[in-house]
């Protein structure tokens, strides 16, 4: 895959992210998302199609399955990383540090992937004609909400919603922001480079080739229809390549340049934040 580090950190259609998404809408604690996540995922899935009570079993059984392979396999993998940019933070990063964490986080989210693909799609083979075309229908509805929203917006309007993303994210880690940094985020994102329109075309080329392979009922269905779910990367041309590669860099760039800035208060912030996100995967463990 080749997303920026925000576009992984932001995008809502990943499953991972999917517990972030309910925290920032509710009040509850975040070990008491992933503890029950399951019942919270049904919820966002029924959004899509509505599953009779044998799949409903099978779905949330599925679930409960992922998220105990995820608490022992994956968690551990995860406070090990964060330890490891910890380690880092009492001196300056560089673009291989920010490199590396957007390659883990790929690489932790191609890792879900693969190990929820064998078992969904037997169970989206048993969905009926009116629920497959509720789910497309659902799908493509979407879809044509992202353009409409993402692509009717003017530079400016876009350079304003980046630039709160950013801050409130670098926030997060670093507590409040210096002007000198807000001012940095406000100039780099004025010059931002867009990539909405290549992304949104990307994407519902994916889900196109998704549903082409998931309607032609041969024996080797389950195979195509995960090939096709895994295989994300897109089919950029030069130029477009060429934007996304600028994009990214860009991305990468304003990260560095934001932490690299960082205060000795807010150096502690960060670590403080790295430390509270090791101890809650280790109680999301138990």
């Amino acid at each position: 895959m080749t997303r920026s580090f925000f576009n992984s950190i932001f995008a809502k259609r990943k499953f991972i992210y999917i517990a972030c998404l309910c925290l920032s809408i509710t009040a509850c604690s975040p070990g008491f998302i992933y503890k029950n996540l399951s019942w919270m995922i049904f919820w966002y899935v029924d959004d899509y199609v509505t599953l009779n009570d044998e799949q409903e079993v099978k779905f949330i059984n599925m679930v409960k399955e992922t998220l105990a392979w995820h608490k022992q396999q994956e968690l551990p993998r995860y406070r090990q990383f964060l330890q490891g940019v910890h380690d880092k933070l009492d001196q300056p990063l560089n673009e291989d540090d920010i490199n590396d964490m957007q390659d883990f986080m790929t690489v932790a989210f191609q890792t879900l992937q693969q190990y929820i693909a064998p078992t969904i799609l037997p169970l989206f083979k048993t969905l009926n004609a009116e629920q497959q075309q509720t789910f497309w229908a659902e799908i493509d509805r979407k879809q044509v909400k992202y353009e409409k929203e993402r692509l009717s917006k003017s530079n400016e309007e876009y350079a304003n919603d980046l630039n709160e993303r950013y801050r409130a994210f670098s926030e997060r880690l670093l507590g409040a922001l210096t002007e000198d940094q807000e001012v940095l985020i406000a100039n780099r994102v004025n010059n931002a480079i867009r990539a909405d329109d290549v992304w949104l075309k990307s994407r519902r080329a994916w889900l196109s080739n998704i549903k082409t392979q998931s309607e032609q009922p041969t024996d080797d269905w389950q195979a195509r229809v995960q090939a096709a779910w895994l295989d994300r990367d897109p089919n950029y041309s030069t130029e477009e390549q060429l934007t996304i590669h600028k994009r990214d860099k860009q991305a990468r760039q304003l990260l560095l340049a934001v932490v690299n800035s960082r205060t000795d208060k807010q150096n502690e912030h960060f670590k403080k934040f790295i430390r509270d996100w090791q101890g809650k995967f280790a109680r999301w463990q138990e």
